[in-house]
């Protein structure tokens, strides 16, 4: 499935290609962010509502963020020795926390806390507009 979700199409170079793959490991500034932002909003809203699911949001984004900073470590090193990464957990948990500042999102919508829903919401588009904007730089230095 990561392959499917990785894939940037036919037409595409392959020294573009292993760029583009090679540089899901490079925006650690992009990455430190979105740990501090999502861990930041989820943490605020568990405080100021600490209902089963704010905790749970709370619980589950503290294991992905740690979980992902012990795969980009492993991949790190890797690298470095010249050895596979585990570029497929990478993507796995990437998408794992997008699909968590979603349900943060959803959660604080469904229950009409609107201080809750705009912090989530405005934090998710903050995390896409990060996402969309490393994507753009991963991709413009891999062409040139």
């Amino acid at each position: 499935m990561t392959r499917w979700l990785a894939d940037c199409g036919p037409d595409v170079l392959e020294d573009i290609r292993v760029a583009l793959i090679g540089n899901l490991y490079g925006t650690l500034p992009v990455f430190i962010g979105g740990i501090l932002n999502t861990l930041l909003v989820a943490g605020a809203i568990a405080a100021r509502s600490p209902t089963p699911l704010f905790v749970a949001w709370l619980v589950i984004e503290i294991v992905i963020c740690l979980t992902r900073l012990a795969v980009l470590i492993v991949a790190r090193r890797r690298a470095l020795r010249h050895r596979p990464t585990p570029t497929d957990v990478n993507l796995l948990l990437s998408n794992a926390s997008s699909a968590s500042v979603g349900y943060g999102a959803l959660i604080s919508l469904a229950i009409g806390d609107w201080v809750a829903a705009t912090l989530a919401c405005v934090s998710a588009g903050a995390m896409v507009g990060g996402s969309a904007s490393a994507t753009s730089v991963r991709r413009g230095s891999a062409e040139r």
